[in-house]
């Protein structure tokens, strides 16, 4: 049985100074401390072992239980992703954290996300906290980013006709679901979720478009579309 990958889908901060004839004020961001990658991936650790139980499936409840699953890597262009694999008999859950510091370098951005996979992937939770790297503390929020529209997840020209580009701009705004592809340092890209929305694209093969938000400091904003080579 094939299963498609779901889901749905996040901040601020800046400061500015004074003039005249007194001392100028020095901002905030001016006085921010640069965090290296190294020290960035010290910070995910420690908030790794510190996450609540609720983030996390049965197989990372316990700080033991994460300190034996490997969920970094040496990757410079992953520093910011952790993901946890539970192999099973018919299939495999997978865990992943993303990150993301804001513009002051005093929170970082938690996406969080579990599912199960066999051949795909389905999502069953979806979270967003913010992280006080000073104070320790975690805060469950909504994820700061622009909303997806169906114009830019869906385009005419990559279905074999109009009656299934209706259809399927008609299932996902009914739906409004979307796919999580992959995640890096600069945000992640989506694709829309048309599982089941026509008998002869059960899965949405015809679907091309690929959706990017990036990370500005302070939210997800609109990135750059792509496409994939699929049904060509």
């Amino acid at each position: 049985m094939k299963y498609s990958v779901l889901i749905l889908c996040a901040v601020s901060l800046i400061a500015c100074g004074g003039g005249g004839q007194k001392q100028p004020k020095t901002s905030n961001v001016s006085q921010k401390q640069e965090i290296s990658d190294a020290q960035f991936k010290a910070i995910l650790q420690e908030i790794y072992y510190k996450l609540p139980e609720t983030a996390m499936p049965d197989y990372l409840k316990t700080e033991q239980q994460r300190r034996e699953t490997n969920a970094f890597n040496d990757e410079v262009e992953t520093v910011n992703c952790a993901s946890a694999y539970n192999f099973l008999e018919d299939g495999y859950e997978k865990w992943n954290m993303a990150a993301y510091l804001t513009a002051d370098n005093s929170n970082v951005i938690l996406i969080v996300q579990y599912g199960f996979g066999l051949d795909g992937f389905m999502m069953r939770t979806d979270q967003t906290f913010n992280y006080n790297i000073e104070t320790g503390v975690f805060t469950d929020i909504e994820r700061p980013m622009e909303p997806f529209t169906a114009e830019e997840l869906i385009e005419d020209t990559h279905f074999e006709n109009s009656m299934l580009f209706a259809k399927a701009k008609a299932h996902y705004l009914k739906q409004k679901h979307v796919i999580y592809l992959d995640f890096d340092r600069e945000g992640f890209t989506v694709a829309a979720n048309l599982l089941d929305y026509d008998d002869s694209d059960f899965y949405g093969e015809q679907n091309r478009v690929r959706t990017s938000r990036k990370w500005n400091g302070s939210r997800f904003v609109k990135g750059e579309k792509s496409y994939s080579n699929e049904g060509e």
